[in-house]
């Protein structure tokens, strides 16, 4: 290991065991919420990403992140996914904690970023070709999709 990447591996290791990792009360955890954050912060160096956020979002909810770049949107999935560390604050998803847990959060949660829409960004366009890889034809996955 040379050098630059012991000095890389230290600061790392120092900076998670210096942080403490955010516990919710009891009294704060709902049983029907499918996701829940209080105070969920995340900072990269001097830019702050995510300043505070509080949200509950009940089953049979939609929710939608809506904002212009920047804002923090992917941010906020990626910290509810266990994909990215909160500088603060905690997040639970149906009642697991996406750092200890992020198998379980994983296992119950479906996640499609924009980036893999086909090019012409539909759902159907994004859908097709899995369902054409099952036993279902094409026409028949396309009027299942069609609603």
């Amino acid at each position: 290991m040379n050098e630059k990447t012991k000095t890389f591996r230290n600061l790392i290791l120092r900076r998670s065991s210096d942080r403490q990792a955010a516990v919710p009360e009891p009294s704060d955890l709902d049983a029907g919420c499918v996701i829940q954050m209080k105070q969920l912060r995340k900072q990269y160096g001097e830019v702050t990403a995510v300043r505070g956020l509080d949200l509950v979002v009940r089953r049979g909810e939609v929710l939608g992140f809506l904002g212009p770049n920047g804002s923090g949107k992917t941010t906020t999935i990626l910290m509810i996914l266990g994909l990215t560390e909160p500088s603060g604050g905690w997040v639970r998803v149906l009642g697991y904690d996406p750092l200890r847990d992020p198998l379980s959060v994983k296992r119950s949660v479906g996640y499609m970023p924009d980036s893999t829409l086909p090019a012409d960004g539909t759902v159907l366009g994004q859908c097709s070709p899995r369902c054409s890889s099952r036993p279902l034809r094409a026409r028949k996955s396309e009027r299942t999709l069609a609603g």
